[in-house]
């Protein structure tokens, strides 16, 4: 049987937070309040029964209490399907999963910040901010990015590769865990995980690597009407968005299992559900269509 919230503590938390509600009123009452806050309507709607709904046209989502709140964020940020996620993306997964309360994204931050492994397995980043060149594709689908990472700690069946596909419109991932990094076991993997689970494609985008700048993978391509571009040797970050991709898996690898690495092929099921969960941001569209 399912816990009944107690009213009176799920009240309390209402009433500490109502300050943080915009309400209908007469804008002197308020200085603090911005302009477009005083002349709005009430935008969060409490009620008794323990939901919440932020406009006319959104969904009703449940509103915890001060208990539930910190159960909901450390479950979805180090639970079974977490990946360990900064603040904004913290937040936006909460809010998928159908909850929301004022102050969530504080105790976000507060909760990201007082993380012993995101503290330990943060990403450390040396070079200088600086423009990126995005490399938009035409729908999705249609152009994806292949890499491989490794040699990881050797799992069962001597499994210690990791080859990554990601399709730059959608940021969806397919990845499998493999012993030998060989013509034969790229092409397979192509096939079985991406080709006939999402059709043929435009263009596949990868580095130099032997596994996929050889003749038989080029006939393979050629035979489907697949074109192949490689980044080039002395700026491989062309291909960057596989990059990225392949250090969000390595950091997702190294949080859930810290010292037990070498069963990173049973969790990356798990991982890649995680990460398949998290919201991404697709290309925006260019202006001239």
């Amino acid at each position: 049987m399912e816990e009944e919230v107690n009213p009176i503590e799920r009240q309390q938390f209402m009433d500490d937070n109502n300050d943080q509600i915009p309400r209908r009123g007469d804008p002197t009452d308020r200085p603090h309040r911005s302009q477009k806050a005083k002349g709005s309507i009430c935008k969060i709607r409490p009620d008794t029964r323990g939901t919440v709904q932020k406009g006319l046209l959104t969904p009703i989502f449940t509103l915890p209490n001060k208990t539930e709140a910190e159960y909901v964020i450390r479950e979805v940020h180090e639970g079974i399907c977490s990946n360990h996620l900064r603040a904004h993306s913290l937040v936006h997964k909460l809010i998928r999963v159908g909850y929301y309360w004022p102050t969530m994204q504080k105790d976000a931050v507060s909760y990201t910040r007082t993380c012993d492994k995101c503290q330990r397995f943060g990403n450390l980043i040396y070079s200088p901010p600086e423009t990126l060149t995005p490399m938009t594709a035409p729908w999705p689908f249609a152009q994806w990015g292949l890499d491989i990472m490794g040699p990881l700690p050797v799992g069962r069946r001597q499994l210690k590769f990791l080859v990554v596909g990601i399709d730059y419109f959608t940021k969806w991932v397919e990845a499998e865990p493999l012993a030998t990094i060989t013509e034969k076991n790229v092409r397979r993997f192509v096939w079985k995980t991406i080709i006939c689970r999402f059709g043929i494609l435009r263009a596949f985008i990868s580095d130099n690597g032997r596994q996929f700048d050889n003749s038989p993978f080029r006939e393979f391509c050629e035979e489907l009407g697949i074109r192949n571009h490689y980044s080039p040797p002395g700026h491989p970050q062309a291909n960057g968005q596989v990059e990225v991709t392949n250090r969000s898996l390595l950091k997702m690898i190294k949080t859930r299992l810290e010292g037990a690495k070498g069963l990173w092929p049973e969790e990356l099921p798990n991982i890649l559900w995680a990460y398949r969960t998290t919201a991404r941001t697709p290309p925006e569209k260019p202006h001239f269509d």
